[in-house]
């Protein structure tokens, strides 16, 4: 069980919320969120245990919204 141990890969999770922003047609913040998990996970190889990484969900999820952040300020 994976409930509160802080351990679950949340790729899919976000994944899913990006999906729904471009059902909703907000395909500007998709694309800001897609960006900025792919740079966590390929830039900055914020890898879960289930996928060979040493990291915990919430380290991948606050890179993920620090890449937000850096992309909001530079691009506005």
């Amino acid at each position: 069980m994976l409930a509160g141990k802080d351990l679950a890969n949340p790729t899919a999770f976000l994944c899913a919320g990006i999906d729904m922003l471009h059902y909703l047609h907000l395909h500007e913040h998709a694309m800001r969120i897609s960006n900025a998990l792919y740079k966590s996970l390929t830039k900055q190889d914020m890898h879960t245990k289930d996928i060979g990484g040493e990291k915990r969900s919430s380290e991948v999820i606050d890179s993920v919204i620090n890449n937000l952040r850096d992309s909001i300020e530079h691009f506005g």
